[in-house]
């Protein structure tokens, strides 16, 4: 569920590729630990017992805890690390709960232009792009692993077209309009 829709808001999470991404890396420091306690104990009568017990067993209990500590905070960082479209803001939220908490706001009436980028096969196979938001002031803000990023332009783009309507209207009612208003 990369999309979440409200009345008045959209929340956009990141790609499942993500999460892919982050079970590799944990089956990876898995897999080396795996490695270094079959070599411990294929090899128990050579290896002296001073150093497997001081040395090897407990790099072996520090890497799987890493490995699982690690994967933990990804999935946390996974679940926090949204992109709320209000109807005159954005907000970018990027939150580990312990070690990071930015969020960052963005107004719709600077965004002057939004693109969707694709930068490899498997990106555009699996439908994560990224998102190209640039405002009055020539920053650009890149929103890297955007799932089915064309829904997400489009949405962009008409609530942006809705700011500028609503701008633009209010400019051209008559005075006395507006301050009843």
């Amino acid at each position: 569920m990369s999309y979440i829709e409200g009345e008045g808001y959209d929340i956009i999470k990141k790609h499942y590729i993500m999460l892919v991404y982050t079970f590799a890396k944990f089956l990876f420091l898995s897999a080396i630990t795996g490695v270094i306690f079959y070599i411990c104990f294929k090899y128990k009568n050579d290896v002296p017992d001073n150093i497997k017990y001081t040395l090897i067993i407990p790099v072996i209990v520090a890497l799987l805890n890493y490995s699982f500590l690690k994967l933990l905070f990804w999935l946390i960082y996974y679940n926090n690390n949204l992109i709320v479209i209000l109807k005159d803001k954005i907000y970018i939220i990027h939150s580990t709960l312990i070690l990071k908490d930015d969020v960052e706001m963005m107004d719709m009436y600077k965004v002057m232009k939004v693109d969707v980028l694709c930068h490899w096969l498997l990106s555009n196979v699996l439908k994560y792009w990224h998102l190209l938001i640039e405002q009055q002031t020539n920053d650009a803000r890149t929103l890297h692993f955007i799932p089915d990023p064309f829904e997400a332009l489009e949405k962009l783009k008409h609530r942006i077209d809705n700011i500028r309507v609503d701008k633009y209207t209010w400019k051209m009612e008559r005075p006395e309009e507006r301050k009843k208003n």
